[in-house]
């Protein structure tokens, strides 16, 4: 009772269709869209009241932004940033798993599209009159925009 007076459906309690939880399995995209539609009537803040004060396990669901500026995220350590040659400081994740002998780190930003292009087209096989003739008719890509 807790959910559907949490999301103020009360009325979904009464329904068969979801009566157990093989029910909602069932009726999952159904259900997930009265969900959905009663959860952007309000703002996340007030669904997160709603839940906790009625003890409902919940998860709110955090975009990038959010999730890189949590306060859990930040002392766990695990957001580090990488000079970026178009955008600055890029912030990045760093590996999950600290291991000593052989620590993992960030070593470069992400690359650029077209950034490794002369390299595969090379390893692949193609020669460099070939690789040019190629970002030429623009069936290959070099980065734009660097100085």
């Amino acid at each position: 009772m807790g959910l559907v007076e949490a999301v103020e459906l009360p009325e979904l309690a009464e329904k068969t269709q979801y009566a157990t939880n093989a029910d909602r399995l069932v009726h999952r995209a159904e259900l997930a869209g009265i969900l959905q539609a009663q959860f952007i009537t309000k703002a996340t803040a007030y669904w997160e009241e709603r839940f906790r004060s009625r003890k409902v396990l919940f998860s709110r669901v955090y975009d990038f932004p959010e999730l890189l500026s949590h306060p859990a995220v930040k002392e766990a350590g695990i957001v580090s940033g990488v000079p970026h040659p178009l955008l600055g400081m890029s912030p990045q994740l760093t590996p999950p798993i600290l291991m000593s002998d052989t620590p993992g780190g960030l070593g470069r930003h992400p690359p650029l599209l077209g950034e490794h292009t002369r390299e595969i087209l090379r390893e692949a096989g193609f020669d460099s009159a070939d690789v040019d003739r190629l970002i030429a008719a623009r069936i290959a890509a070099e980065p734009r925009g660097l100085s």
